[in-house]
């Protein structure tokens, strides 16, 4: 979905810009073609798929806590304590147990002191720490959402400047290449996270 709308509609728009020498009169100004459009562009993102990611899961949980219950799956407020306990995982670090656990026995500097062994309650690997931290649900849609944006804005990028003698005629096959290509880098993308999430312990 946001290959086609996002990705999409910037490449259509860089690829009419070069199609209209629009590019070339930015380069004959000083100022670089790709930080006038695609900066703000993959900056925007970068605020923006989190947002929506955020916004698109509520709402479907809340729709689910909402809809479950007229099908005979659960109740409402059974329905939100399982959600909030797969969600809200605890993080296995031994910094964050050891925070938990001796809230009251140390002074506030031991505290942060503890909190920084990002190693595992279970191994001595920081790659183990590393899978933990990254998987945990709410970085790891959060994480997933800026990466599959990126890989789009970066394909629709490269789709519309790859060919300097662009005509206007061109600029369809242009939102298509986009679009094709990002929607197959995002699954690919998408295989590598599920990769990931099968290291968890």
């Amino acid at each position: 979905l946001l290959s086609g709308r996002i990705g999409g509609s910037y490449s259509g728009e860089v690829a009419t810009m070069q199609a209209t020498a629009q590019n070339k009169l930015l380069l004959t100004l000083g100022i670089s073609p790709v930080a006038w459009t695609f900066g703000p562009s993959l900056s925007a993102s970068w605020i923006a798929s989190p947002l929506l990611t955020l916004a698109g899961t509520v709402l479907a949980l809340e729709i689910g806590a909402r809809v479950g219950p007229n099908y005979g799956i659960g109740d409402v407020e059974g329905y939100r304590k399982e959600v909030r306990d797969a969600v809200f995982v605890p993080l296995r670090l031994r910094g964050a147990a050891s925070w938990s656990e001796e809230r009251g026995r140390r002074t506030l500097m031991e505290h942060v002191i503890a909190f920084t062994d990002l190693r595992c309650t279970f191994s001595e690997s920081y790659a183990d720490a590393f899978v933990e931290i990254v998987t945990h649900p709410v970085c790891f849609h959060l994480i997933k959402s800026v990466v599959f944006m990126t890989i789009i804005m970066v394909v629709a990028e490269v789709a519309a400047r790859r060919k300097t003698d662009l005509t206007p005629r061109g600029v369809p096959k242009v939102i298509t290449t986009s679009v094709v290509g990002g929607s197959l880098l995002v699954i690919f993308a998408d295989w590598g996270f599920s990769q990931l999430l099968l290291k968890r312990h």
